[in-house]
């Protein structure tokens, strides 16, 4: 969702989908989704169009307001690093990945700190940390969901919300606007189930 434009097949596949289930839950993230699947059930021709623009717009960094984009990039957001390209934000990343033995695709002409990498170096620590488990790799385990909870808070939830209040400005469809709703309270949620799964191991050691 963060990386380029949806395709055709893409948006049909989502409004077919089960969608709109997730969306009649509790919370941020279910009214992000009942919002993208609203949205979708009214799609017609010009729909792929119309989110082409948006996307470009905000998280293409085509919108511009005071010489700020909102490119979902940390350093953008990072008042140290003077929003400048590869600086604190890109360092921080580029360290945690490698901490954790995973680096960045060859090729891939985006910043380590852009948001799509960070998600899905979570994404990695979490299936590593899974099939450490089932390997009975306690330590291991706990080292990846520690990584993880550390990486979440301090390199995404620490810039996500001003990234979010800025990328709004460029939108116009509740599609996206769903999208960013979504996305926060995945996070918050994460942190909880973050900080359960290691609660548990670690009971679960100490028993």
């Amino acid at each position: 969702l963060y990386h380029e434009p949806l395709s055709e097949e893409q948006i049909e596949a989502m409004a077919t989908s089960d969608l709109i289930e997730y969306g009649k839950g509790e919370g941020l993230m279910s009214r992000g989704i009942n919002d993208m699947a609203c949205y979708l059930r009214r799609r017609n021709s010009g729909t792929r169009r119309e989110l082409a623009v948006d996307f470009t717009m905000s998280f293409g960094g085509m919108g511009n307001l005071n010489e700020k984009n909102a490119l979902p990039i940390r350093s953008l957001f990072m008042s140290e690093s003077d929003h400048a390209f590869f600086a604190e934000g890109y360092r921080e990343a580029f360290a945690a990945y490698k901490q954790s033995c995973v680096k960045k695709a060859e090729g891939v002409d985006y910043p380590e700190d852009h948001l799509m990498f960070m998600f899905q170096f979570m994404a990695l620590l979490s299936e590593r940390a899974d099939e450490l488990l089932s390997r009975r790799d306690i330590d291991g385990a706990l080292a990846d969901l520690k990584a993880a909870r550390e990486f979440l808070e301090k390199q995404i939830l620490s810039w996500f919300p001003a990234f979010s209040q800025r990328a709004e400005i460029f939108m116009t469809t509740r599609f996206y606007k769903g999208i960013l709703k979504m996305t926060q309270g995945y996070l918050e949620d994460d942190i909880d189930v973050l900080d359960a799964a290691i609660e548990a191991i670690e009971g679960s050691e100490e028993g």
